[in-house]
């Protein structure tokens, strides 16, 4: 299992309203290191605190060598969910997609025959290719550097 080291970023802190709540509130962006490459993971509320969310993802990130994690379905093995997807001839609503960031890509959707919202983050580029390939009708969206645009450069 590969070792996970979370780098909590407190000087990328940033605050957003919520008409919600009716109020700001602050995001602090958690990173993972892998080879001396910062990999965003996500933000978070709770930078000073075990945020369970990002537990859970730098778990899984170390059980597949920081491929990539499910952020919500039913099975969190993205190539299990596959073959069941598969199998069972399930079909990908057309909003599905991979919306790739530079760094990473989020591959989310559903599925037309049962509601089975997904989205998993992939690190891994030779997997998203494979995956690409094995998916050919899911369309690919390039959604710009998003390290680029959080550091203002774009």
């Amino acid at each position: 299992m590969k070792q996970i080291s979370l780098v909590t970023a407190t000087n990328e802190s940033f605050s957003l309203y919520s008409h919600w709540y009716n109020g700001y509130y602050t995001l602090t962006p958690v990173y993972f290191e892998d080879n001396g490459k910062r990999n965003f993971i996500a933000n978070t509320e709770h930078p000073d605190s075990e945020d369970p969310n990002i537990k859970w993802y730098a778990q899984q990130l170390a059980e597949n060598d920081g491929k990539y994690f499910c952020i919500y379905c039913y099975k969190k093995d993205l190539l299990e969910f596959l073959d069941i997807v598969m199998k069972g001839k399930n079909t990908f609503t057309r909003d599905t997609s991979f919306d790739s960031y530079g760094d990473f890509v989020d591959f989310g959707g559903n599925l037309n025959e049962f509601s089975c919202a997904f989205n998993f983050r992939i690190y891994d580029m030779e997997m998203f290719e494979s995956l690409k390939k094995r998916l050919p009708k899911v369309k690919v969206r390039d959604m710009g550097n998003f390290n680029e645009k959080r550091n203002g450069k774009q």
